[in-house]
C-alpha cells in the first residue's frame, strides 16, 4: 500500500515551521534583527525587542502545533503494527494460549478431539474478542487527541493570542 507519513495540512506546517525556525536561526546566530521588516502591512523595524518576540512566539507555536500533529500522525502511520504489538500476548481465557499457539498446533497437529477444538475455538474467539477492544480503544484514544489538539490549535489558542493581544493594544492606546 503507498501512503504518505503526513497529511497535507502536516506538511504545510512542517514548511511554515522550516521558514520561521530559518529566520529565528539567522536572527539567533547573527544577533540582528533584519531592517525594514513588514509583518501585514506593519513595518517594524524600529522595535527589535517586539519583532524578536513575535518571531520566538510565532515559532513556539508553530513547532509545538507541528510536533502534536505530527505524533498523532505517525500512530496512525504505524496503527496496525502498534495494535499488533499491543495484542501479540494476549492470552485466552480457557486454554490460556496465544493466537500464534493455536495456529501452530493447527498447523502440525493433524486430529483434535471435540473438546479440544471446541475450546481452541473459544480461546481463539476469546483472543480476537481482546484484540478487538483493545484496537477499538487505540482508535478512541488517537480521534480524541486529534480532537483536542484541534480544539486547542484552531479554537481556543487563536482566541487566547486575539484577547491577550487586545489588552495590550488597548493598554497601548488608552
Amino acid at each position: 500500500m503507498d501512503r504518505t507519513i503526513f497529511s497535507e495540512q502536516t506538511l504545510k506546517l512542517r514548511t511554515k515551521l522550516v521558514l520561521l525556525s530559518s529566520v529565528s536561526l539567522f536572527i539567533g546566530i547573527t544577533e540582528v534583527i533584519p531592517h525594514n521588516f513588514t509583518v501585514i502591512g506593519l513595518k517594524l523595524s524600529e522595535h527589535d525587542k517586539t519583532l524578536g518576540w513575535f518571531i520566538f512566539i510565532a515559532t513556539f507555536i508553530m513547532l509545538v502545533y507541528f510536533f502534536m500533529n505530527s505524533i498523532l500522525e505517525l500512530q496512525e502511520y504505524n496503527f496496525e503494527e502498534i495494535v499488533q504489538k499491543k495484542t501479540k500476548n494476549i492470552k485466552g481465557e480457557f486454554g490460556g494460549a496465544t493466537i500464534e499457539d493455536y495456529y501452530w498446533k493447527s498447523e502440525n497437529q493433524i486430529e483434535y478431539e471435540e473438546a479440544q477444538r471446541k475450546e481452541t475455538w473459544d480461546d481463539i474467539d476469546s483472543i480476537n474478542e481482546q484484540s478487538r477492544l483493545i484496537k477499538n480503544h487505540s482508535i478512541k484514544s488517537i480521534i480524541n487527541m486529534k480532537k483536542w489538539i484541534s480544539f486547542i490549535f484552531e479554537f481556543a489558542l487563536p482566541i487566547l493570542l486575539a484577547f491577550t493581544s487586545l489588552y495590550y493594544l488597548d493598554k497601548f492606546l488608552f
